[in-house]
């Protein structure tokens, strides 16, 4: 068995239970030579790839406390969560969400299907100033096709009716946090949260970000559903505008372009939503994105490929869309 080591983590001891695992499980054999290598990115979880004769996986483990400098800490029981949402994810997008292999509650470890090969991250992509319009619409039809096709399923507004991990991962250091640092928009940022929190609409990814998408040539994927949740819907398509604004300031000359695909994004969101969801409300959308912008500059987990300039930038647009008594899109675009 060849170990990589992760950042200054040593693997041996999760190497261990990883094989131990696949071998109960039947996805490896006990003889087979496997080599565990981390995967980059996240700060929520270690992320393996594990490869061998017959066997191309990836294994993950949440952590309890988060790879970042502020004190972060969340239950790693979200796990049991992600493997009941990518079951769910994957019968309404059977083409878009990995498969769950195996689950073990006892060594917290979960395994799912490998992307195929070619297959890399859009955020790269975007931030080597690849802008593809048709990822975009791809998207937003299928975040469309999984809010609709969830909103009316009682079993899974059963199965993911608690909310703990997106409080612990996305509302306290996303929302409340910047609402401590910025005493002037408290009061537009906490009343967005509670009305966010107070909608059970349909099945929220709850990390809908160009990180989670996996683009190729032969598809895409959506992975990362840790947070996943009956609640609003708005929630997801901000996530992603919010990500895009951030994008279009890294690379300004760009920013025309990842306006556009913003634009596509929606526009398919919408189109496919307009009559089964209840309409969304653009304003209510907007300083969603002001929020998860406001995030990405001055909460728990910046940005870290956002240049102080552009960090600026970023947070002056959040700033404009959360203090506009009636904020309109072309707010998240003003140079």
């Amino acid at each position: 068995m060849t170990i990589h080591t992760a950042r200054d983590a040593d693997l041996t001891d999760l190497a261990a239970d990883v094989k131990a695992l696949l071998v109960d499980r039947g996805i490896a054999a006990r003889e087979s030579p496997l080599d565990i290598a981390p995967l980059p990115g996240g700060v929520s979880n270690d992320v393996l790839a594990v490869t061998g004769p017959g066997t191309d996986v990836v294994v993950k483990r949440a952590l309890p406390k988060l790879r970042v400098d502020a004190d972060w800490y969340a239950s790693p029981e979200r796990l049991i969560t992600e493997a009941r949402a990518i079951d769910t994810a994957r019968a309404i997008l059977p083409r878009h969400v990995p498969p769950l292999l195996a689950l073990d509650t006892d060594r917290q470890l979960m395994v799912v299907g490998r992307a195929p090969r070619g297959f890399g991250e859009w955020k790269a992509d975007l931030l080597a100033g690849q802008v593809n319009p048709n990822v975009a619409a791809t998207l937003g039809d299928l975040l469309a096709t999984l809010h609709v096709g969830s909103g009316a399923d009682r079993a899974i507004r059963t199965a993911f009716a608690r909310t703990n991990a997106f409080r612990e991962l996305r509302v306290d250091p996303f929302y409340r946090w910047v609402s401590a640092r910025h005493d002037d928009l408290a009061s537009v940022i906490d009343s967005t949260v509670d009305r966010m929190l107070a909608t059970t609409t349909c099945l929220v990814h709850g990390d809908f970000s160009p990180k989670n998408i996996l683009t190729g040539a032969n598809g895409l994927w959506i992975i990362d559903w840790e947070v996943t949740h009956v609640g609003d819907p708005a929630f997801d398509v901000a996530f992603m505008l919010a990500h895009l604004v951030c994008k279009a300031r890294h690379t300004p000359s760009l920013a025309h372009e990842f306006h556009s695909l913003a634009e596509v994004f929606l526009g398919a969101y919408l189109s496919h939503t307009r009559h089964p969801l209840p309409e969304l409300d653009h304003e209510h959308l907007l300083r969603q994105v002001g929020c998860i912008a406001l995030a990405r500059v001055d909460g728990k987990s910046p940005a870290s490929y956002l240049s102080p300039t552009a960090r600026s930038e970023v947070c002056q647009i959040a700033r404009q869309v959360l203090l506009h008594p009636r904020p309109t899109f072309e707010l998240l675009w003003r140079n």
